[in-house]
């Protein structure tokens, strides 16, 4: 098998390339540098990485070109990592984009292990092997397989529960002894989702520690989530997105009746199971409970995704079961039009215009679009908290009612249709015009 250096070294020769990182797995396992490899270097790899994920997950940008302290950064995501390169000022990243394609797939295939024989690499053995070493496990009666999903939290492998014969997703925290409120974070994720018994919301089945590794085990969902599906639908129909709100919604009042607040409802975190289309809310691990008289978030810090927060999450102030309405109102924003609330090129940006700009209502993106969903969107929306819905109940209701109407921008129809002059538009106009009256 070829060497991490062979199969980078194509990267290498680019004209204006000067350095090169492999971040896989949570860990700095590569580098062509010269510099000594210290614990500032590790923190300044994952600095990147971190600002590339915020930028992956808000806008689905997988190769990110950008200045860091004062060095120019090209950063490639993959699977499992991210490939990055410090380059010159001049340098073309169209060549970087052709240049990785045909490596990306070995760099997968790679088994990274410990490469002795040369002064490149700088594999941590023990904790490399932690990562590794899950891997074919047995971890809480469960055969650990692939590696399907990584978060802030931890990673998420595919894998088959041995006495029950079925497939599980094992949820395991990335090892980090001295972040004790990871572990608390992570705790509670499974306790909370052992309450909770919902079609909509992703089924535990196991929690617990066990071999070194904190783990939760949950029912695999056989689907494809609401961010994957727009990427290649543009948008979801008006009806559709309806029902899976109305859904979503159904499983929230459940989560929002323990006195918890999801925090990150967002497209990505809504799966549409196979064979049953059921919508089911995943990923509890940025849980917040509402609790006057022990601020769980620390003040200032922000947590959730920049194209889905509401304001007051946005500035880190405390908030309330308003906000999921918020985030889930931009969600369905998104869902139905195409397009995310707010547009902008960075995601400080997006903060700000979640915090002081009003939304476009969706009808004016898509014209096809009802002015009462409109409303209802803007009503989810609505910078200030008390002048939202102010229980999940109450918006299940405006949706249903929406959905039970044969609602259409009656208006504008019969307008377009009243102003041609044909004798049978006109007489179609005013028999809509009639129907809609009676209703």
């Amino acid at each position: 098998m070829a060497s991490l250096e062979q199969i980078l070294s194509p990267i290498k020769k680019l004209q204006g390339i000067q350095d090169v990182f492999l971040y896989r797995e949570s860990e700095l396992v590569y580098s062509f540098s010269d510099i000594a490899v210290d614990e500032n270097l590790k923190a300044t790899v994952e600095c990147v990485v971190n600002c590339c994920d915020v930028i992956n997950s808000s806008y689905g940008a997988d190769c990110v070109n950008f200045t860091y302290k004062n060095q120019s950064i090209i950063a490639q995501k993959f699977a499992s990592g991210y490939l990055i390169v410090v380059v010159d000022s001049f340098f073309n990243s169209k060549l970087f984009g052709i240049a990785c394609k045909p490596i990306l797939n070995k760099i997968e295939r790679h088994v990274f292990c410990e490469q002795a024989q040369t002064n490149h690499s700088i594999t941590s053995v023990t904790k490399t092997e932690h990562v590794s070493s899950i891997n074919h496990k047995t971890i809480g009666g469960c055969l650990v397989g692939a590696l399907i999903g990584k978060g802030g939290a931890g990673k998420v492998y595919k894998g088959i529960h041995i006495n029950m014969g079925m497939k599980v997703a094992i949820k395991v925290l990335t090892p980090n002894e001295d972040d004790g409120d990871a572990i608390q974070r992570f705790v509670q994720e499974g306790r909370i989702l052992a309450q909770i018994e919902h079609n909509n919301i992703a089924k535990i089945i196991n929690l617990g520690h066990e071999s070194g590794y904190d783990f939760l085990i949950m029912r695999y969902i056989e689907g494809e989530n609401l961010e994957s599906i727009l990427k290649r639908e543009e948008v979801i129909p008006y009806s559709v997105a309806l029902s899976v709100a109305i859904d979503i919604c159904s499983g929230l009042q459940q989560v929002h009746n323990l006195k918890v607040v999801h925090r990150d409802i967002k497209p990505s975190n809504i799966i549409i199971e196979k064979d049953t289309a059921i919508p089911i809310l995943v990923d509890f691990g940025s849980v917040h409970h509402i609790n006057p008289d022990q601020e769980e978030t620390k003040k200032g810090s922000i947590i959730g995704t920049p194209l889905y927060m509401s304001p007051e999450q946005c500035m880190g102030e405390p908030i309330n079961q308003t906000s999921d309405i918020y985030s889930l109102g931009a969600t369905l924003y998104h869902l139905t039009t195409g397009f995310p609330p707010f547009e902008t090129p960075t995601s400080m940006a997006t903060l700000m215009a979640h915090i002081h700009k009003d939304v476009v209502p969706p009808h004016e993106k898509r014209g096809d679009l009802p002015v009462m969903f409109s409303e209802v969107i803007c009503r989810m929306m609505n910078k200030k908290p008390e002048k939202r819905y102010q229980n999940i109940t109450e918006v299940s209701a405006a949706l249903t009612n929406l959905k039970d109407r044969k609602t259409t921008n009656l208006q504008k129809v019969v307008t377009r249709m009243m102003k041609k002059k044909k004798a049978g538009s006109t007489t179609q106009a005013l028999k809509i015009k009639k129907y809609f009256d009676e209703m």
